[in-house]
């Protein structure tokens, strides 16, 4: 018997049957870059960014004559470091086009940087030789990448996922070689995006930082409920699973896209037309799961911020954290020391403010504070 695919994917883009709306945002995002705009994509982690930027890639590829190179700073410390995975992504992009003449010009892109490349064992695709060191400084390698797009007959799209990284390396400013290559070469249009946030924001709306005001700013909110409805319908066909469930798998996950495909794998994985029990059993299974790592929490914070954490998680969304009334009925102590808790799990990402709300950012380590 020929084993079915579970329609709900928690890994990655697989293809657009399996993706759930965001028309919208899509056509937003075409619009922008056909019109010569660089965009600032920011959403908060887990809702569905990397799938949509993968989506887009797609449909550029196809409707199109636009190269799309996608790059993910995430882990990268220096300028160095981050050129070398655009490099890397430069390389395995046109080296596998068969145009006239490509070869020989990223033959001369590597060798005026003094790098090579060779084929990943595992992947068999074309890699660049980051660890040798290029020739050129890191802004002037950056700058060499981007003569080498301009000079493409076709323009290019240059997706720089997590660009918020750039503000933590330790090497140079590299804000301002970013800004001068946005500015300097017209054929390359680029997509800033991240999960951090306020901080990819700020580097695009504080007046005194070097992007201010050059680009379109696009957020990503949750998709609506009676999308997932039907989205969700349709993929569990004739196992069926009402409205009522749906909505609640919705609610339980605040929306969030991860934690709604994450249900509903689970669910789909039982093979059968789904009742409320069932949605019950899998969530005891999803945070028995993960209960380890996040009872490692208590061990990693202090006992301020734990407790802080676990109220905020508790009362499911927060005004004001330094509210007397609040702080009394968790036993928090004074707003001063409260004050302090809350900003560093604002820094650590464990908290984060939504429409004047306080919540704690992973959903499933919100619901599984909730029952301590």
């Amino acid at each position: 018997m020929a084993r079915v695919t579970n329609p709900f994917k928690i890994q990655g883009f697989q293809g657009r049957e399996y993706f759930c709306d965001r028309e919208t945002e899509l056509q937003d995002l075409i619009s922008h870059l056909l019109n010569d705009r660089n965009v600032v994509l920011h959403a908060w982690r887990r809702l569905g960014k990397t799938a949509l930027l993968n989506l887009l890639k797609d449909e550029i590829e196809k409707t199109q004559k636009a190269n799309v190179i996608y790059v993910d700073f995430l882990g990268s410390k220096t300028l160095n470091q981050a050129n070398g995975k655009i490099i890397n992504a430069v390389y395995q992009h046109f080296g596998t086009l068969k145009v006239k003449g490509i070869q020989k010009s990223l033959q001369e892109l590597l060798a005026s940087l003094g790098l090579a490349f060779s084929f990943n064992p595992i992947t068999f695709l074309p890699e660049v030789e980051t660890s040798i060191k290029s020739k050129k400084s890191s802004e002037n390698t950056l700058n060499e990448i981007g003569k080498f797009l301009n000079n493409q007959e076709n323009l290019t799209t240059l997706i720089l996922d997590e660009f918020q990284e750039i503000t933590k390396f330790n090497d140079v400013d590299a804000e301002p070689a970013f800004r001068f290559f946005a500015q300097t070469y017209p054929k390359v249009r680029i997509i800033f995006s991240g999960s951090e946030r306020n901080l990819l924001k700020s580097m695009f709306t504080d007046k005194n930082r070097p992007f201010y005001k050059s680009t379109q700013l696009m957020g990503i909110e949750p998709i609506p409920l009676n999308l997932y409805n039907a989205f969700i319908q349709n993929h569990f066909g004739k196992r069926k699973i009402t409205i009522k469930i749906i909505s609640d798998i919705y609610s339980w996950a605040r929306g969030q896209t991860y934690t709604i495909q994450l249900q509903c794998n689970r669910l789909f994985e039982l093979n059968k037309s789904i009742e409320e029990a069932d949605l019950h059993e899998i969530r005891e299974s999803l945070l028995k799961q993960e209960a380890p790592v996040f009872a490692n929490y208590s061990n990693l914070l202090s006992d301020g911020q734990f407790n802080l954490l676990k109220a905020i998680a508790k009362d499911e969304a927060v005004q004001n954290p330094q509210a007397s009334e609040f702080l009394l009925s968790h036993n928090l102590g004074a707003a001063s020391t409260v004050r302090s808790a809350l900003k560093s799990l604002i820094n650590k990402e464990l908290v984060i403010k939504e429409a004047n709300n306080y919540l704690v950012h992973d959903v499933l380590f919100a619901r599984w504070l909730q029952r301590l």
